[in-house]
């Protein structure tokens, strides 16, 4: 099978597990990206706005449930010692008009008691993994213009072909899109 739906990722005694979303879920996946929103962007974005993301997981996680049972991909990482996802990441296809035939990998998020493993690395990879079994040769991503990852992917041929800024609340933020071509050859490095 090209794609390893389950593999292990060492660290401790294979502590965790990536793999793809089910409809069960769906829970903790809203968790982790309500909670990883708030205490990563508190400084940043209005406080009610990242209340509510948290007040509202329940709503949201039927939502997603029904998402994923039609046919929506979500890549999870879960701590099998716990069983909790601790890690989201969600690609599907290009909301760029630019990049309309690329996919996009919408987001990656982890709790903050797990950031600094290197798992999001293989979650990154993962996605990749997944979008090479679909064939697909192009990708993009949408990464916040302070944060540090952009020279991880920058690393992994990553380039930014253009800018966009958006309003949350009173705050003006800009975006950087990467595009990168030729995907499979990441799988390689």
């Amino acid at each position: 099978m090209l794609l390893m739906i389950l593999f292990h990722i060492i660290y401790g005694m294979n502590k965790f597990v990536v793999r793809k979303a089910i409809a069960d879920d769906a829970y903790w996946i809203v968790y982790v990206n309500a909670h990883t929103r708030y205490t990563t962007y508190k400084w940043l974005m209005p406080q009610k706005l990242l209340e509510t993301r948290i007040n509202t997981i329940e709503e949201r996680a039927t939502k997603l449930r029904n998402a994923i049972i039609e046919g929506k991909e979500y890549l999870v990482i879960e701590d099998l010692e716990t069983k909790n996802i601790v890690w989201m990441s969600i690609y599907w296809n290009s909301r760029n008009d630019k990049h309309p035939n690329s996919w996009e990998i919408y987001a990656i998020y982890i709790l903050k008691d797990y950031q600094g493993l290197w798992l999001g690395k293989k979650l990154f990879f993962a996605g990749i993994e997944c979008l090479v079994e679909k064939w697909y040769n192009d990708m993009i991503i949408n990464v916040l213009d302070w944060n540090p990852t952009i020279n991880f992917y920058e690393k992994y041929g990553g380039v930014v072909i253009w800018e966009w800024t958006f309003q949350a609340g009173e705050n003006s933020l800009k975006e950087k899109i990467l595009f990168f071509k030729n995907i499979a050859d990441i799988l390689k490095m």
